[in-house]
């Protein structure tokens, strides 16, 4: 607070030095500070645009996204535009994240091919930008999710399974079979805490499953998450299909004996009732 306090009172007590401290400011690890800089630039009709637009690429989303609608508005330029090209040149240095992700603010399905080149990154934040935003894109066409939910780092493929489980492209237990085959036993967990986004049913299936799986910390999240699950059960009023009608009931008696006794008999209770 004292920092910004200084910065935001700089231009009045030390006019002189201002054009100094505004392009420090600039480059503050935070970000209301960083705005008192973009907002004393966007008003200074002597700037270059360019000084302005560089805050296309700043880290904080309300700023950037309030410099794409100055870019609109005063200068006439696409922010998108501005953003492909900078993807075009491979000259970002620390901003491909930022630019990717401003990308996908402004731009549409046809930029998810030169988006998804960049899957090939040695950078994890890089690659778990590019996997946004091709979601945000509304296209994954040409990417293969599942080889990176089996191969890549756990904050990577974790991306990887939410589009999977948001889209509902694949069967959730799909999804949660190939996450074990990571070998990173992290992403089998992520992938357990993302199951709340697939349908009713296949969450249970993939739970249950999950309570037999041979890694302690696995079976026990599950349990925790089959409880979550019962909790959550009466506000939704889907069906099971006839295979879960099939699949459920043995599926359950396989691991009833590894559930605590009144989770057993709560569910036993939900899945006799909505498979008989």
């Amino acid at each position: 607070m004292v920092r910004k306090w200084a910065y935001s009172s700089a231009a009045k007590m030390i006019p002189h030095d201002w054009s100094r401290f505004r392009e420090r400011a600039s480059i503050d690890v935070y970000s209301p500070i960083r705005r008192i800089s973009f907002e004393s630039f966007e008003g200074d009709r002597s700037v270059q645009p360019d000084r302005v637009l560089g805050f296309l690429f700043d880290r904080s989303a309300a700023i950037r996204r309030e410099c794409q609608s100055v870019a609109r508005k005063r200068f006439d330029k696409s922010a998108a535009g501005i953003y492909r090209n900078a993807l075009e040149s491979d000259n970002l240095h620390g901003s491909v994240d930022v630019c990717i992700t401003g990308l996908a603010e402004t731009g549409d399905s046809g930029d998810v091919p030169a988006i998804a080149r960049l899957l090939s990154s040695t950078s994890a934040r890089t690659r778990r930008s590019v996997l946004r935003a091709i979601r945000s894109l509304g296209s994954d066409e040409g990417v293969d999710l599942i080889a990176i939910l089996r191969a890549d780092v756990p904050s990577v493929a974790r991306e990887a399974a939410f589009t999977l489980l948001t889209r509902r492209t694949v069967p959730a237990d799909f999804v949660w079979r190939e996450s074990l085959r990571n070998r990173n036993p992290r992403v089998c967990r992520a992938v357990l805490k993302l199951m709340r986004y697939a349908a009713k049913w296949a969450q249970l299936r993939v739970y249950l499953e999950a309570v037999a799986h041979s890694d302690l910390p696995v079976s026990t999240f599950a349990i925790g998450r089959l409880q979550r699950w019962l909790d959550w059960s009466n506000r939704s009023f889907a069906q099971p299909t006839f295979a879960d009608k099939t699949d459920l009931p043995i599926l359950f008696e396989g691991i009833r004996e590894n559930l605590p006794a009144a989770l057993a008999n709560q569910l036993r209770f939900v899945v006799q009732a909505a498979c008989r």
